[in-house]
């Protein structure tokens, strides 16, 4: 009887405990799901960051004014209609006058509103331009913020697992100068390097939260809100030569601006010559008119008319001179801008190369110290191995391990600010 009872309650216990072990695992999952809802991914980040930035809304209505002049400047090519009247009552009288009248006017030939048209077309693709361009910035520094908050979040989990690691030390420590087999300076040394490493723990913390701001900020989020951040766009095996990617420099938007820019000025040269040049247009009229209402008098004219004005002080030559020599600036502004982009590029796709170069070696450096710390670890817990020995190798270990954290950072950002010099954003494809 009393073992049946026994049974009765282990099964229930059973029962129970698995119970709660199923509650727990649900509510395990449901937080999962929960920080998988929130958790802020890069293709989420761009489109976060394209909506909120200001700089980003700034250059957008500055390409929305662009628009609005050409479709102000095409508007002085059609045709123009007015209508006007008028009613009138003499003082001491019952004569009441009227007159109404409809006219219009369409330019038959005007070079300099065409070329203020074409002009308003180019502004357009400038805008866009200088659009991609700011877009191109934004996402690049978007990047850097990302890697930067990465890093942060992995150093500071670096940091949790090195101070456990210290702290446990301290306690090896104590139990062989306690048994007579290590000094006092050892163990107050490893008690220092314990207490330097909270410190330095601080120091990562500090950097977490200012890098989770600065991403806040960009995004135009609340600056005190938690993110919790996927991965960035793996960075690829770099090209062996330059000459391979150089052509996609010549659709870099800023040198694409530079074109337009060009092009707007040669317009305004075009412009300023129509100024020595006749216009001409078309005009019509219809009215009509009477006393009382009962008398209506229509009458219309029609015509053409030719302007020209021939002499002007020596304005209109100016004006062209003017307007080569800001073209001729633009010309040599444009050879300066596609020397140094292409310059520019270049560098970064050494500096790339260097970054993934540098990747593998610290890697293979990381495994390296990772088996000798294993190693010398052993040897010291049996006697076999001094403790300066023992605390050199988890000195190099700890520092292969930071630098790992700062190869991948300045891997990802090096990539980024190549893809950035090129005119192209972090989730392009450079093959």
């Amino acid at each position: 009887m009393k073992n049946k009872i026994i049974l009765k309650k282990a099964v229930e216990i059973i029962i129970c405990a698995g119970f709660l072990f199923s509650c727990g695992l649900t509510r395990v999952y449901a937080n999962d799901n929960e920080n998988n809802a929130k958790r802020l991914t890069w293709t989420k980040a761009v489109d976060v960051l394209l909506k909120n930035n200001p700089q980003n809304q700034s250059a957008k209505l500055s390409l929305d004014a662009s628009r609005s002049q050409l479709d102000y400047s095409r508007a002085s090519l059609f045709p123009r209609l007015s209508a006007s009247g008028s009613h009138n009552v003499l003082d001491r009288s019952d004569i009441r006058s009227h007159s109404y009248s409809l006219s219009a006017s369409q330019p038959l030939f005007s070079p300099a509103l065409s070329s203020e048209a074409r002009r308003a077309d180019l502004g357009i693709k400038k805008s866009e331009s200088d659009y991609n361009t700011v877009k191109n910035n934004l996402l690049f520094k978007l990047a850097q913020t990302f890697a930067q908050l990465s890093y942060a979040k992995e150093s500071l989990k670096l940091s949790n697992e090195i101070l456990k690691r210290r702290t446990k030390n301290v306690e090896i420590l104590r139990l062989k100068y306690r048994a007579g087999r290590e000094s006092k300076a050892a163990l107050l040394e490893t008690e220092s390097i314990l207490k330097q490493a909270l410190w330095t723990h601080e120091n990562y913390r500090r950097d977490f939260i200012i890098a989770e701001r600065n991403l806040n900020k960009l995004l135009g989020r609340r600056t005190y809100a938690k993110i919790d951040i996927g991965e960035l766009p793996k960075s690829p095996v770099p090209p062996e030569s330059f000459k391979d990617l150089a052509g996609r420099i010549s659709y870099h938007p800023a040198l694409k601006s530079k074109k337009f820019a060009l092009d707007m000025a040669r317009e305004s040269v075009s412009k300023a010559k129509s100024s020595h040049l006749p216009t001409a247009s078309a005009d019509g009229n219809y009215s009509w008119s009477g006393i009382n209402f009962s008398d209506n008098i229509p009458s219309w004219s029609a015509g053409a008319s030719i302007s020209w004005s021939f002499y002007t002080g020596g304005q209109n030559t100016a004006s062209v001179d003017l307007a080569k020599t800001n073209q001729n600036g633009l010309i040599a502004e444009l050879k300066n801008v596609k020397d140094t982009t292409y310059l520019n590029a270049e560098d970064k796709f050494l500096s790339w190369r260097l970054s993934d170069a540098y990747m593998e070696v610290i890697e293979s450096s990381l495994k390296a110290v990772d088996a000798r710390s294993w190693l010398v670890s052993g040897r010291y817990l049996t006697g076999k191995a001094s403790y300066f020995e023992w605390t050199s190798v988890e000195e190099q270990l700890i520092s292969a391990q930071k630098r790992v954290l700062e190869a991948k950072r300045n891997l990802i950002i090096s990539y980024a600010a190549f893809l950035n010099s090129l005119g192209m954003r972090l989730y392009d494809k450079i093959n």
